[in-house]
């Protein structure tokens, strides 16, 4: 599901290979679930925390690649845009001072990726949105909506049909 080619001009013969692959990881979600390979017996927590990557003046700065190579740390991973990353906590078993345990994960994790922005005359930040609605930041992220869209189209010719898909992005595709 990582691959992002997605072609407007689909033919009959690519559209049914990319149903054989969605039923195929279909299928082996549910030999896992099957399988009992799912934890029953124990609660755990876990969390991502997204962050903005931004210059000296607050506009986005594109160089999450740049920021992750110089992390070189399997907690962190892009999101869809060049000025996005992400980390991801280490699940905890769901007790005692977890929540405490992920505060520091949180401020450890947080403090090493401020410093290597800092490095690269950027700041992180912790907000919902950027309010980038006054900037042009087209060359700054993945045309993700416009591939959403035409799958949407491919797998869904009639409206009510239902699903989800989920995208993986690898560090390169920027």
């Amino acid at each position: 599901m990582g691959i992002q080619d997605i072609n407007q001009e689909s033919s009959a013969s690519d559209k049914r290979q990319l149903m054989k692959r969605l039923i195929y990881e279909i299928n082996a979600f549910e030999a896992l679930l099957e399988s009992g390979l799912f934890e029953t017996d124990i609660r755990r927590i876990g969390a991502e925390q997204e962050m903005f990557l931004v210059d000296q003046t607050g506009r986005p700065a594109p160089i999450s690649v740049e920021i992750l190579e110089k992390l070189n740390d399997p907690h962190f991973t892009t999101e869809l845009a060049r000025f996005n990353l992400e980390f991801n906590l280490d699940p905890l078993v769901l007790e005692g001072r977890c929540f405490h345990e992920m505060e520091c994960e949180i401020n450890r994790l947080l403090k090493k990726v401020r410093g290597v922005a800092e490095d690269l005359d950027a700041n992180v930040v912790l907000a919902g949105i950027l309010p980038t609605h006054h900037m042009d930041v087209t060359s700054l992220i993945m045309n993700f909506w416009i591939r959403k869209r035409v799958m949407k189209q491919k797998l869904s010719p009639r409206q009510s049909m239902l699903f989800s898909v989920g995208i993986s992005i690898p560090v390169n595709v920027f």
